[in-house]
């Protein structure tokens, strides 16, 4: 924040990306997601780093006393 307000003080305005992972394994196609952070014309190498978030992800639930082992998250 303290980096963005410096901007804003010597620029007219500062581009932000704001990117809410929370619910991105459930809801978010990955491919579909892939391809439009493609058309933003955002550098490569941010949209490997997002891609490479989403991806080999794994989970475990815990219900009262009972915790599943890790299962793989497959959203595609």
């Amino acid at each position: 924040m303290h980096h963005v307000t410096r901007l804003l003080e010597e620029h007219s305005y500062v581009r932000c990306l704001l990117v809410d992972f929370s619910k991105a394994f459930d809801i978010v196609h990955h491919g579909i997601l892939a391809s439009k952070l493609a058309q933003l014309n955002i550098p490569p190498s941010i949209l490997h780093w997002i891609m490479s978030f989403l991806t080999d992800r794994t989970q475990k639930v815990k219900f009262a006393d009972y915790l599943s082992s890790f299962r793989p998250i497959n959203r595609e």
